[in-house]
């Protein structure tokens, strides 16, 4: 511990706070060695974080956020692409409306009205 601080608020109770030197934690790399290595192995993740003093929810925060980053934008299967033909006769000033519509009932609607 490199520092404490404290302050009496409001309500009267002190509040104190600090700052450590321990390390930050895995990093991405060591965090994916960690997945790879419990996806090898004959644990459960609870088992897995409970040798390695692991938290589960962190375990698996960095299992789907290195499953997430291992698929390519591009190759995601929910986008739908189209094409709009460009039209030479339509001027700047044309009217236009898009509607979207997304889960959970949200719809968004934009247009231009000449």
């Amino acid at each position: 511990m490199t520092e404490t601080y404290g302050f009496e608020g409001a309500t009267g109770f002190k509040t104190v706070g600090f700052r450590s030197n321990a390390p930050a934690g895995p990093t991405r790399e060591q965090w994916q060695r960690l997945v790879d290595k419990q996806a090898a192995s004959e644990l459960t993740v609870s088992e897995f974080c409970a040798q390695h003093a692991l938290t589960v929810s962190n375990f698996y925060l960095w299992r789907k956020k290195l499953s997430d980053d291992s698929q390519p934008f591009a190759q995601q299967d929910n986008w739908l692409a189209f094409d709009m033909p460009a039209s030479g006769n339509q001027s700047i000033d044309s009217a236009w409306e898009i509607e979207l519509v997304l889960p959970g009932g949200v719809v968004l609607r934009m247009n231009r009205a000449v």
